[in-house]
């Protein structure tokens, strides 16, 4: 193939997508959860809005975004909201079932979070020096379990 045909490829396939499609490609690894696995409306409303119906919901290292039938969710700021929530949620047996939830849905995100900061922090580094950013900042290390 000619030099010109290498660079001239990828405007091809480029021009055949759409923007869902490019997003889908470019997303990576994903983990399938629905609303109720984020507990109870009145807890999950502040990040995933108001319930309709049981929606499916998509953790992937993208932003959070709310389409009508569909929301996908950051996977940081996934294991930031279900830590919060397991936190401040009093400790009684009436929680315990709740508590449970929250933390099965933590341990399936965290195996995605894991896979995309142990690749980000086993690369080599790009800069060096006084104006380096650490990579720690960016994933930063999240426990395992809640």
């Amino acid at each position: 193939m000619t030099r010109f045909g290498f660079i001239f490829l990828p405007i091809v396939f480029l021009a055949n997508c759409t923007r869902e499609s490019m997003l889908k490609a470019l997303a990576g690894p994903r983990v399938f959860l629905y609303y109720d696995d984020f507990g109870p409306e009145s807890m999950a409303s502040h990040l995933l809005g108001p319930r309709a119906g049981n929606t499916p919901i998509t953790i992937y290292h993208g932003g959070t975004r709310r389409t009508p039938g569909h929301t996908h969710v950051n996977a940081l700021q996934a294991m930031n909201y279900l830590r919060h929530q397991h936190r401040h949620l009093p400790r009684i047996a009436e929680n315990e079932p709740l508590r449970q939830k929250l933390a099965n849905a933590y341990s399936r995100i965290y195996v995605l979070y894991r896979h995309r900061r142990d690749a980000m922090m086993g690369a080599p580094g790009g800069t060096y020096g006084r104006m380096g950013i650490n990579r720690a900042f960016i994933l930063p290390p999240m426990p395992p379990s809640l």
